[in-house]
This record gives structure tokens, sequence and C-alpha cells, in this order.
């Protein structure tokens, strides 16, 4: 992790404010497992030394040095952040699958130039309307499976769209009882990369009924083991907004209440956000046909992995 320090005195106060501190860190952990905590440094992807949990201490270790804090979508077993990743140079991935055991299904919409190839200012009217779009679509279709399990942030930039781990919780179940690390990683990449396919599935769908929006919108095909997304309450790392929650049932990006610093009616939105789910399967079974394609794709050399032999059929 690089040293060079992005953060200020301002930047420090925020995220020193009562109710963020709490926030982050009540939806970086569960159940005794946690979240892994980056900074915006340029090796904030891979780590040359252990992992860092989104925990207290951390927390404000990072935000003392950074302006940008990030967090995987993952919630991982606490072993992992006992691990020397440099003793497993070209194996990092595969190693963190090992230690996953909850996940949460993250979309990002991003602003796109389609002429220059890079972001462009989501502030501009249309622009804005193509990501408020875009973040309706995705909302209403996961609706559809898990009504109260689905939740949304003004990432500073565009809109994330995530679905609550605890949907996955059947999914978990069922490889808890892996016979190898092998068997567990292939899931893991089984389920992560079914959840790409699903999101571009979706995407496909969005811009066949709104083509007009190709142009300013673009959705990120991003889960993965590690995968990192910034945390509610983060700042982004160029513009004075900090990452707030939006209403899933009706999507409006208001750059005011994300203008720093917060508001005390959106850090108490915070405080209820990503606090419901549902108990279902009915999200699973929709990418039930999805998850045997991707499991498909896995590469196992083992033909008796049991990978290769589960139907994925929830009940």
């Amino acid at each position: 992790m690089s040293d060079f320090i992005t953060s200020t005195k301002e930047t420090q106060t925020h995220y020193r404010t009562p109710g963020v501190m709490e926030t982050i860190l009540r939806v970086s952990q569960a159940n005794g497992w946690y979240r892994w905590a980056n900074g915006d440094s340029k090796d904030w992807y891979w780590t040359k030394d252990k992992a860092r949990k989104m925990d207290e201490t951390n927390y404000k270790t990072l935000t003392n040095k950074h302006r940008t804090l990030y967090s995987t979508l993952s919630l991982f077993h606490e072993n992992i952040f006992d691990i020397k990743f440099s003793e497993y140079e070209g194996k990092k991935l595969q190693k963190s699958c090992q230690y996953v055991n909850a996940y949460t299904f993250g979309i990002d919409i991003d602003t796109v130039d389609t002429v220059n190839g890079h972001g462009i200012n989501i502030q501009e009217q249309e622009v804005k309307n193509a990501v408020e779009a875009a973040t309706q679509f995705f909302c209403d279709r996961l609706r559809e499976y898990a009504p109260n399990s689905v939740y949304c942030l003004f990432s500073g930039g565009g809109v994330y769209v995530f679905l609550h781990h605890e949907v996955f919780t059947p999914f978990f179940d069922k490889i808890a009882f892996c016979s190898s690390p092998y068997d567990y990683v292939s899931f893991v990449r089984t389920l992560t990369d079914a959840l790409n396919i699903y999101t571009k599935k979706l995407a496909d769908e969005f811009f066949l009924l709104n083509p007009k929006y190709k142009d300013f919108v673009k959705v990120d095909l991003l889960n993965g083991a590690k995968r990192i997304f910034k945390t509610i309450f983060s700042i982004h790392k160029k513009h004075n907004f900090a990452v707030i929650p939006l209403n899933p049932k009706r999507v409006i990006i208001d750059f005011d209440k994300a203008t720093l610093p917060l508001k005390e009616d959106v850090i108490t939105e915070g405080k209820k956000w990503y606090s419901e789910y549902d108990v279902t399967v009915d999200f699973l079974n929709e990418i039930n046909q999805i998850l045997k394609e991707s499991k498909d794709k896995i590469k196992i050399n083992d033909v008796r992995a049991e990978v290769n032999k589960t139907d994925f059929k929830f009940a």
C-alpha cells in the first residue's frame, strides 16, 4: 500500500462525523465476517501485505491517509486476514476465493463518452437522466425476486446497485461442506461469473428498450471475489460528493444532498441502509440456468469435483 497521502483535514472530519463511521462499519461486517478495506492508493486492488478487515482500527488508519474508502463485495472468513499474499504470487484471486463466506451482488452503472472512451459529467441533465433510467431498470428487475433486498448508492460519478448478501445464503449453505478448497473456489467463481452474465443480460435488455442512452451510460461486469466498490459515505476521488443512499423504488440523484459536508438527514438515512432483506430463493432460481452455464465454463481438472455434480436447484 502506497504511503502517498490524499486525505485532508476536511475528509478526516467527514469520516469522524457521528453516524458515518458507524454506518460504514455496520455494512462491512456480518456474522463475524468482514469486507476487505482499501484506500485510494495505486496498489489498492492487490496488496503485498495482509488484507485489512474493515474494523474500526483499519477504518481510522485508512481514512487518516486516504480521501476515498473502498471495500469488497465479498464478506470474508477472518482467517484471510492472517494470510501473507506475497507468498501466493499469481494465485491471489483463487486464494481469496477460499475465504468468501457471503457475497453482495454489485452492479456499477457509470457514465461513458462513446467518442472519447471515458466518463462524462453526470451533472449534465441528459447524462443524469440516462443513469437514473438505467438504475431504475435494474432495481425494478431485481425487486421482482427480492423486493426488500435491493439497495443503491450514488457513487459520485454514477450509481451502484446491490442485492443483499443474505439472498445468497442458500447458495453458500449448499457449498459449505465442500471436501476440498479447490471445489469451494470453483463454486465461488461459478457464482461471480453467473452474476456477470446476468448483469449483461439485463443491460442488453435495457439498451434494447432505450437505445438513446447508449452514448451516455455503461454497465460494468465487475463481480469477483476481491472486487471493490466505494463504501457508503466514502468521498469521491475527484468531486466534492459523498456516496449516499438512493431510493430503489424511485431513483433520483440529488447532487445537493451528496455535497460535503453531509446534512444530518442524509447521515440518518444511512443508519437504516442495507438493514433489511428477503428470505427467498426466487433470485437464485432466476439465475439457475446461468449458474449451470457458468459451472461448465469454469475449468475443473478433477472430474470428481463437487461443482461438476451440483444442479443448483433451490427450494
